[in-house]
């Protein structure tokens, strides 16, 4: 009956399953049970649909991170990394981080990771960052407690409600 099934539906509408291995019993061949019901697979592409656009303005010279939706930890992480790198090999060493339009930010935990990441990558604590927060609710609640957590542990960041005041305050730091 299940191949039956799979033989009437397209492959591009098969359904995500998860398959669990289990040891054979004593005498049998192993054997796989596949669990109906498991979520679909949004990412089929790896960074096909990220919700952030990462660009390197040389002329006004910062690093643009803009993210509109959900932003994850590993894509906090991977934003990151880009980041860095880019500003080592560039000498480009500020960063705009435009999270006005996300609906939400990594967990607490994943934030206070992410300022020990910058540490393991060796970025300088010189290094501006002007944050533009989202206008209300949990991902502006995520946006601040970022800022503090990156204060806190002594990174040159500022938050912002506005994208041009974030602008003007990057443009007038010298590194």
């Amino acid at each position: 009956m299940i191949r039956r099934r799979f033989a009437l539906e397209s492959p591009s509408h098969a359904p995500v399953a998860q398959w669990i291995e289990q040891p054979p019993p004593k005498g049998q061949v192993g054997r796989s049970i596949r669990l109906w019901g498991a979520k679909t697979l949004n990412k089929a592409i790896r960074g096909a649909n990220v919700p952030y656009t990462f660009r390197l303005d040389a002329g006004a010279g910062y690093v643009e991170i803009t993210v509109v939706g959900e932003l994850t930890d590993t894509e906090a992480r991977e934003v990151t990394s880009k980041a860095i790198s880019s500003a080592k090999q560039t000498g480009t060493a500020k960063f705009l981080l435009d999270f006005s339009r996300a609906h939400s930010m990594p967990s607490f935990f994943d934030v206070l990771e992410l300022t020990e990441q910058y540490e393991n990558e060796k970025a300088s604590r010189r290094w501006p960052a002007a944050v533009v927060l989202p206008a209300s609710g949990e991902p502006r609640r995520g946006a601040e407690f970022y800022v503090t957590a990156c204060r806190n542990r002594g990174w040159y960041v500022e938050g912002f409600s506005d994208r041009p005041s974030a602008i003007e305050w990057l443009s007038s730091r010298r590194l």
